[in-house]
Order: C-alpha cells, then sequence, then structure tokens
C-alpha cells in the first residue's frame, strides 16, 4: 500500500541486493512499468533487484571500480533534459571511480559522463522510459566520501525526482 501512495522511489544501494523479497522486486517494477511510479536509483543501485528487471535482466554492472578518493569530472552530455536544468559540468573533490562498458540497455537518454584522471569514463546519468515509467541511473551516492552534499549533485537529485514523478 505505501508503494501506491508514492510518486517516485530513490533506492540507493551497496550490498544486500539479493536480499529484497522477489515479490517487492516485482511490485515495484510492475509499477514503473504502468506508470504509477518513478525509481531514481543511485550509486550501485544498478545492481538492485528493481532496477534489473527493469532493464531486462542485463547486469547493470560497470567495467572496473575503485575507491581511491580521486576527483571526478562530471559533464553535462544532455543540457535540454529538464533533469540537468540549472546544472553546469562540474567536479567532485573526493569519490570513488566506476569505468565503462557499463552493462545496461541503451538508454533514452545519456544526461552526465564522468571522467577521472587515469582516462576511465562512464555514463554516469541515464534515462529510459519503461512501459508508462521513468527510471533514472545516477551514478553518485559513494557512502565513504560526502558527495551527496554537493550543490550540483543536489540541484540533479530534486530535479531527477520530479522528471520521474512526471511532474513540471
Amino acid at each position: 500500500s505505501l508503494l501506491d501512495e508514492t510518486d517516485v522511489l530513490v533506492w540507493w544501494g551497496r550490498s544486500r541486493h539479493d536480499e529484497v523479497p522477489d515479490d517487492r522486486a516485482q511490485a515495484i517494477a510492475a509499477r514503473v512499468r504502468e506508470g504509477r511510479l518513478g525509481l531514481v536509483a543511485l550509486y550501485t543501485s544498478c545492481g538492485s533487484k528493481p532496477f534489473r528487471l527493469l532493464m531486462d535482466s542485463m547486469p547493470c554492472e560497470p567495467g572496473s571500480w575503485r575507491e581511491d578518493g580521486r576527483p571526478e569530472f562530471i559533464a553535462v552530455k544532455d543540457a535540454e533534459h529538464p533533469i540537468t536544468a540549472g546544472v553546469a559540468s562540474f567536479t567532485i573533490p573526493k569519490t570513488d571511480m566506476f569505468s565503462e562498458p557499463f552493462a545496461v540497455p541503451e538508454p533514452e537518454s545519456v544526461l552526465f559522463v564522468s571522467s577521472w584522471e587515469r582516462g576511465e569514463t562512464v555514463r554516469s546519468g541515464l534515462t529510459w522510459t519503461i512501459g508508462k515509467g521513468r527510471v533514472v541511473y545516477l551514478r553518485i551516492g559513494s557512502e565513504a566520501f560526502p558527495v551527496l552534499f554537493h550543490p550540483s549533485i543536489k540541484h540533479t537529485l530534486g530535479n531527477a525526482v520530479v522528471w520521474g514523478a512526471r511532474r513540471s
């Protein structure tokens, strides 16, 4: 019943994805497909059951990752999208790294591409319309570094929730 009263589910996860009951994951995915729920998946939520169900059960994993606290350079790639409204390219001073290939279906829009000093890159903001629902993936969210407090991240998250809920 709580899902029926929810417009957008923001999912942050790092581990224990397999402990989510299958029926709950299926209920989330069904509501997204029906357009009754938007999903904003952060960080390693790309490995969560609901996200993988919505991504046709693809592995949804980055090519590699490391947690070394190096800067991440985030370039806005779709400046016309409502999620990037009011956001310019920016740098997160300390975070971890994910790199391509990122095993997800072709997105509707690539909002951001992140890069690091060693040359790695990853599509770090992606959107899909699945059935009648909207799904957003944002790579940010490491608990080891305070990235969620960055002003551009907070702005992007607000925009993502509004877009996922089909609000203007």
